[in-house]
This record gives C-alpha cells, structure tokens and sequence, in this order.
C-alpha cells in the first residue's frame, strides 16, 4: 500500500535536502519508491566564475537515511565556468552502493566508453518520472531491482532490471525512501553547489 505518515521530524545534512520516510516501528520495508521533477537550469552563483565545476543531483532512493545501503537513481545538473562562461552537463543515473553512479546511455548500458557512446536527450525544463524498485526481499534484504526512468518532455523511458552486483553494489534494505536534491560529492569532499533557482517536485510516493 501507498504509505502516508502524518508525523515529520526536522533533520539537518551537510549534502542533502528534501523529505526521507521511515517505516513505522515493525513496519514493512519500503520496496519501491516515485518521484516526479522539472530538471533544474543551472549556473554559477551570481557574480561567481570559479574557474572549476559545480555539482547537484536530484535523486529518488531506497536506503540511505537509516542505514549505508542505498539504490537511487536521478538527474545530475553541473556547471563549470571560467573567464565568464557557463558550461552546463545534464545526465540520467543510477547508483547502488558502494559503486559510484553509472550513466544511463541511449544504447541501454551502463558504466561504457563515454566518448563512443551517446546520451539520451536531457535539457533543462525536462518533466521526469522516476521510480527505482527492490525486488525479491529475503528476510528483509534486496540485492535485485528494477528501474523505470522517463523523460516526458523528450519522449523517451528507460526499463531496467538488474543485481546490486551487476551495479557494484550490496543490498538494500528498505529501511527509507528518500526525495533528495544534493550536493554531490567528488572525490571525497562535498562540491559547491550550483545556483539552481527552482526545483519542484510533485507526487512522491513510497510503497512498502
């Protein structure tokens, strides 16, 4: 069923924003969770050019808030800009813990040769639809899952099934559902986040 909760608690993150569910105290695991957004137009902070990159995602998970095993997949928004010029990348991904996120490529693969393989058409203003799925709980574990990732104003919708160990990850466990927009980390270290302006989201849903 569709989880509703009327109880919220205020937390504070160095690297996300938004709203994470936890299941009720002998509660089900969250096995799939939705989330709908306008992909964000960014730059550099008014009167900023740093002469290097800044870094966001927005992203819908299982895991994560509650405990290290996350599966999320979502939208990345980066901005470099040098001597007054802004240069934007946007792209689809998916992550499974530990691995980093994998770029979804229009030929259907994943983790390839970026500069032999091309990706899905991905703009600002772009209306995304993207629910991720663990499959197949076994004393309340998942290491399968599936993705549905579509971007409505292109026209285009991605399905996949897949192991935690195909995406170099480990399992998830339900313990939360998050609807996140993030300072991504590189390298070990939280980017600076770009000027996004606005963001919105509508119709989160998390099913347990």
């Amino acid at each position: 069923m569709k989880s509703k909760r009327s109880n919220s608690v205020a937390a504070t993150s160095g690297n996300w924003s938004g709203y994470a569910l936890v299941p009720s105290t002998g509660g089900q695991p969250f096995y799939r969770v939705t989330g709908r957004w306008i992909l964000p137009t960014v730059k550099q902070a008014p009167g900023t050019c740093s002469g290097g990159w800044d870094y966001s995602s927005q992203w819908v998970g299982i895991g994560g808030f509650a405990d290290g095993d996350l599966l999320q997949a979502g939208s990345a928004a980066n901005v470099f800009c040098d001597i007054g010029n802004n240069i934007t990348e946007y792209f689809p991904w998916i992550e499974w813990l530990p691995n980093s996120e994998l770029v979804l490529y229009s030929e259907l693969v994943l983790y390839k040769d970026a500069a032999t393989e091309s990706l899905f058409p991905f703009a600002p203003s772009d209306y995304l639809i993207v629910t991720v799925s663990g499959t197949n709980f076994t004393s309340g574990v998942s290491t399968t899952g599936i993705l549905n990732f579509a971007d409505v104003t292109q026209g285009w919708t991605v399905a996949l099934t897949f192991t935690a160990a195909s995406l170099g990850g480990s399992e998830v466990t339900g313990k939360s559902a998050e609807w996140i927009v993030e300072r991504t980390e590189v390298n070990g270290s939280f980017a600076t986040l770009p000027d996004y302006v606005a963001n919105p989201w509508w119709n989160a849903q998390a099913t347990d």
